[in-house]
């Protein structure tokens, strides 16, 4: 079953006093292609770059469409989009009923076409974190922006966010596999798997010379020292998961010993223990209670 669309903009005020136009709301749906750029989503606009984070993106754009709707009365410009999301997504829009707000991030010169294109998509939990207050604070000082440090581009706008009527019951959630331990061990084998590749690579591009043939002259070492810097910097990355990951079974192990310890104090007999006798002070003399 294809996947729903769901309304995530409409043509109107952004973040920064600038006006999403009903061209751009055209030009994101004619133009947008996951092939060319993937607009992914992602809580509160907020990008991790860690697998286990909890603002991990939380699914894909697979596509938009452009249709005019009817809000309060006035004929407007809407953005549709069709999601494909994570299964922590489903659980919080349709099971929490978290973050069903969407506010979508785009790029009024993508690639310098001169045309808008979505490069993301926000979701949140209520409109006022994107509200009157914060979007007059952001026109006067569009330096000083909240929305600034978030966005990919300086350029880029955030439309203000409206409520979504999300509802992923027939969706198919992408695979996500997240985890602790299991993340570390997904870290290492990419950098293994990066590392055998390039070292592929470079036996691939290196052929091995016919027999009797007179030595060649040296090429130049500037790809030789890139591509051994680059062998370098993937070797301490992996080794430092590697350590991160005997780090963390090192507390684990000290954690539980620990807890046994606490167990043997908790099951020790008071009886064992005498209780301290009163001072009497510096000298010997005893205290008289007169």
């Amino acid at each position: 079953m294809a996947a729903k669309f769901f309304r995530v903009a409409v043509e109107g005020q952004t973040t920064d006093g600038r006006t999403i136009e009903r061209a751009h709301i055209q030009q994101m749906a004619a133009r947008y292609n996951p092939q060319t750029f993937s607009a992914r989503v992602w809580i509160e606009h907020l990008r991790s770059l860690l697998p286990t984070s909890e603002f991990r993106a939380q699914g894909d754009v697979l596509a938009l469409k452009a249709e005019e709707t009817e809000i309060d009365g006035k004929k407007r410009m809407a953005l549709f989009a069709q999601i494909e999301p994570l299964p922590s997504l489903i659980e919080m829009v349709n099971k929490a009923k978290q973050k069903v707000f969407t506010s979508i991030e785009l790029d009024p010169n993508f690639t310098q076409s001169g045309e808008a294109y979505m490069v993301g998509l926000g979701v949140t939990d209520t409109p006022a974190s994107l509200g009157t207050e914060r979007l007059a604070f952001a026109a006067q000082n569009p330096q000083h922006s909240p929305y600034a440090p978030l966005k990919q581009s300086p350029a880029n706008v955030f439309s203000a966010a409206m409520e979504t009527a999300m509802d992923f019951s027939d969706a198919t959630p992408a695979t996500q596999e997240i985890g602790g331990t299991g993340a570390l061990a997904g870290m290492q084998a990419a950098f293994k798997a990066m590392t055998e590749f390039f070292s592929a690579t470079k036996t691939a591009a290196t052929p091995a010379a016919p027999a009797n043939t007179p030595a060649a002259p040296a090429a130049p070492s500037g790809d030789a020292q890139q591509f051994a810097a680059l062998m370098g910097h993937l070797k301490t990355m992996a080794d430092g998961v590697t350590e991160l990951s005997r780090n963390y079974s090192t507390l684990q192990l000290q954690h539980a010993a620990l807890e046994e310890k606490f167990k043997t104090i908790d099951a020790t007999d008071a009886a064992h223990y005498a209780q301290r006798p009163p001072a009497t002070g510096a000298t010997a003399a005893q205290l008289t209670d007169c």
